[in-house]
């Protein structure tokens, strides 16, 4: 009886979710529902309302946010997000303090949003983080803001990054520490920062005008460091290989050519063992050594033979099921690096890859469609695997997704405007 129970249950969530969800995609194309929505639509409610009863706290959560962005009745919308927030829904507890922080249809309630905020935080929600440091700022509190921008930024955050790192570079409301700021403007470029990009260059051009700058340091990143010479001491070529790349960049470590080039040619001589064995990805990097003249004499021949052999041995592994080989495959294709450049081949091996789970795949097919490059744009599906790539802590996909959902929440006004204009179109 017991099964029975929980079966029926679940089957209620799961035909409240679907019925309901078709009605929020048929009233995002059309005008905004009125409170006293039609047969069909006021059926589905009630029944996924139906579901919320039962506790299902994704149900309750989907519901607040039905209320929240399409029939923007906040006061609903704050019921059902606060019945998920009590079981500890991460993004109910994010979205209340949005509401209750910005006043949306409710008294602002600054307090309540902090509380919010700081349960989200808890759960590991890294844009609660960023949006506590602004409330602190907000109130002038600038070491508690500064320490929330900070964990934000080291999760990879980028517009905790780009904050936080203009506020170092210009001195705005901390000491000013121009290294750490331009450390942090081209973390939050590589994360595709627009604002960032730009004051990046320009503090880029500025930096190579003067010594170079010591960076600065976190404890964590002292640890990892540590950790990764030791690795590399003993032996360990993947350690070396990144002991090389950090020294080069002057990410986390200052910067130093005369060390990088020692890691690199300490590299170079255990992957040209591994690469013997037709090991792909040690043949790829020593590819990249010849190419750009790692700890070793630039040799653009010599690269371009190691990258061949390396190409032929992902072909072989890819076509064997190796879902790293795959996705390094399509990346070949992407970048015509060997083989002609093919959007529709590197889509094809991207697949297979993310197929697999492979989250930097996942994250190309997103990012494919989002662009629409060799593909119809399809906004659906760029979501799709740009979720399923956070869902295994990819930082980027998890902001590119976060701009999308934004991107189009603005935009449901501006549709619904266009759908009026036009109603026979």
């Amino acid at each position: 009886m017991q099964k029975q129970v929980l079966g029926a249950m679940e089957q209620v969530k799961n035909n409240a979710y679907e019925a309901t969800k078709a009605m929020v995609q048929n009233r995002c194309d059309e005008e905004k529902p009125s409170r006293e929505a039609g047969g069909g639509d006021k059926e589905a409610l009630e029944n996924f309302i139906g579901a919320a009863h039962l506790e299902d706290r994704e149900t309750q959560y989907h519901l607040g946010i039905i209320y929240e962005y399409i029939f923007e009745d906040y006061e609903k919308a704050v019921e059902w997000l606060s019945k998920a927030a009590e079981t500890k829904h991460v993004e109910a507890l994010f979205r209340l303090g949005e509401i209750y922080s910005k006043g949306q249809g409710v008294p602002v309630d600054l307090q309540r949003a902090m509380e919010c905020y700081s349960k989200a935080i808890n759960k590991g929600h890294v844009e609660a983080h960023f949006k506590l440091g602004l409330m602190h700022e907000s109130a002038e509190d600038h070491k508690l803001a500064v320490r929330r921008f900070k964990k934000a930024a080291e999760m990879g955050h980028a517009e905790a990054q780009f904050h936080l790192g203009k506020m170092y570079y210009e001195g705005r409301s901390v000491i000013i520490n121009k290294p750490r700021g331009f450390q942090l403007l081209r973390e939050a470029s590589k994360n595709g920062h627009r604002e960032a990009v730009q004051l990046y260059e320009q503090a880029r051009e500025e930096v190579s005008k003067n010594a170079p700058a010591k960076v600065v340091l976190t404890e964590a990143d002292k640890k990892l460091l540590e950790g990764l010479k030791k690795s590399a001491e003993e032996g360990c070529v993947e350690s070396q290989w990144k002991l090389g790349g950090l020294y080069r960049e002057g990410l986390k470590i200052e910067k130093n050519l005369k060390s990088s080039n020692k890691w690199y040619e300490k590299a170079a001589r255990g992957l040209a063992k591994l690469a013997m064995k037709e090991n792909a990805d040690a043949q790829r990097k020593l590819a990249e050594i010849y190419k750009d003249g790692l700890g070793s004499p630039k040799d653009n021949e010599l690269s371009m033979a190691w990258y061949k052999k390396a190409t032929d041995s992902y072909m072989k592994l890819a076509e064997q099921g190796d879902v790293e080989a795959q996705y390094r495959l399509g990346e070949i294709y992407l970048k015509g690096r060997v083989l002609d450049k093919d959007r529709p081949k590197a889509m094809e091996w991207f697949a297979k890859a993310a197929e697999q789970g492979h989250a930097q795949a996942q994250y190309y097919i997103g990012k494919m469609y989002a662009r629409g490059e060799s593909i119809p744009k399809d906004t659906s599906k760029a979501m799709e695997w740009y979720t399923k790539a956070a869902k295994q802590g990819h930082a980027k996909a998890e902001l590119y997704l976060k701009k999308i959902c934004l991107e189009e929440a603005e935009n449901v006004p501006e549709k619904q405007k266009n759908k009026r204009a036009h109603p026979h179109h």
